[in-house]
């Protein structure tokens, strides 16, 4: 028993230093060259493009909404005076203080759109934009109105210039009641005034103001 236990020790023992050798000589040996490399597949070709598709027929409301025509006037009046006394009086006195300006854009689907302007002397007035669904009186009158106060009557009303494009002309009217001024109306003629139709091929031309405001 004692024979066959020397005999496992030792077959183990050489057994270890023959791997180990080997191992040793795996490590220490000269690497080999690297091989060449596989030749690449070729690529397959690629496939034609099919044919575009025919475009789709317009929506029922693709022409329905854009911009037939406008119209643009504007105008400087003189509506008061400064008197002798420095007072301020309905009247004139050579002095054009009041700028009046209103455009107006009618829809293919009867939308209005309009922008109307007020200036008083240097400083008083504003604008207003305003855009009116068709069927609605705003449209039917092309209606806009900006609040401007002249230094006439302390009446604590808020006084404006109310301006409509009906009948083929555009009208500015004062509105404040208990002003002297209220009342005061003003028509636009073509000299102070532009018409523009869109034509079918995409293209402003000229118009007569009647013909956009009826």
């Amino acid at each position: 028993m004692e024979l066959m236990t020397q005999i496992h020790k030792r077959y183990s023992i050489n057994c270890l230093a023959l791997t180990a050798a080997l191992l040793i000589g795996c490590i220490e040996g000269d690497r080999g060259e690297k091989g060449e490399p596989g030749e690449m597949g070729e690529m397959g070709e690629r496939g034609e493009m099919g044919e575009k598709g025919d475009m789709g027929e317009p929506g029922k409301d693709a022409d329905s909404y854009r911009p037939s025509s406008l119209a643009e006037c504007s105008a400087t009046l003189d509506v008061i005076a400064v008197a002798d006394d420095d007072s301020i009086q309905v009247g004139e006195d050579g002095v054009k203080e009041t700028g009046l300006r209103a455009t107006m854009t009618n829809y293919s689907n009867g939308d209005v759109e309009v922008t109307c302007l007020v200036a008083i002397g240097s400083g008083a007035g504003g604008s207003v934009s305003a855009y009116h669904i068709a069927g609605t009186s705003g449209a039917d009158n092309r209606a806009c109105g900006v609040i401007a106060e002249y230094p006439l009557a302390d009446d604590g009303n808020a006084g404006s210039w109310r301006f409509r494009g009906v009948g083929g002309k555009m009208q500015a009217q004062y509105a404040d009641t208990g002003n002297p001024l209220n009342g005061k109306t003003y028509d636009f003629t073509e000299d102070n005034c532009i018409g523009k139709v869109l034509g079918d091929d995409g293209k402003w031309s000229d118009a007569d103001l009647a013909d956009i405001l009826n």
